[in-house]
Parts: C-alpha cells; sequence; structure tokens
C-alpha cells in the first residue's frame, strides 16, 4: 500500500506543478518517488537477508542487519517527511 501512495503522490505532485508551476510541487515529488529505487536498491537485499535467516541460526550479524534496517528504514521515513514539507509548501 505505501508503494501505491508514493506514486500516486509523486504522480499527483507532478500534475499539480503543470496547474500550478510552483517548483516545490517538483520537489515534494523527487523525494517521495525517491522511496522506491531507495526501497528496492538499498532495503530489499537486507529485508530478503534477514527472510533468509532462521530464527534459531540468529547471530550477531543479524542482529547488525536488523539495526542497520531501522536506520534505513527512517532515511525512507524522512524522505516521505520532507516531501510532505514541500507539498505543504506549495499550497501556502
Amino acid at each position: 500500500m505505501q508503494s501505491t501512495l508514493a506514486v500516486a503522490a509523486g504522480v499527483l505532485g507532478i500534475i499539480a506543478l503543470f496547474y500550478d508551476f510552483r517548483w516545490q510541487y517538483l520537489v515534494g515529488s523527487i523525494f517521495i518517488l525517491a522511496n522506491w529505487p531507495f526501497t528496492l536498491g538499498v532495503i530489499m537485499p537486507i529485508n530478503r537477508a534477514l527472510q533468509a535467516t532462521e530464527p534459531e541460526n540468529a547471530n550477531d550479524e543479524t542482529r547488525r542487519l536488523i539495526r542497520s534496517w531501522g536506520r534505513l528504514h527512517a532515511v525512507r521515513s524522512l524522505l516521505g517527511i520532507v516531501a510532505t514539507v514541500f507539498f505543504v509548501w506549495a499550497l501556502g
């Protein structure tokens, strides 16, 4: 659901850019759409490694991956927050 909402927000931001010609819509769209390549290229390999780990085989490397995943997820959240700031700025 999050990926669909990110695409919808990005596309609607670009559409709003053509109606209102405020550069903030474009920047907001770029930030919200940046979640896709970031998730696929950076977070997905960690997800796959974690999913491939059997619970009884979890070790310090697993813990490191979980912590890394948490930090990277925070980056995704930050991308959404920055996009929201630019969209709200464009409305003001």
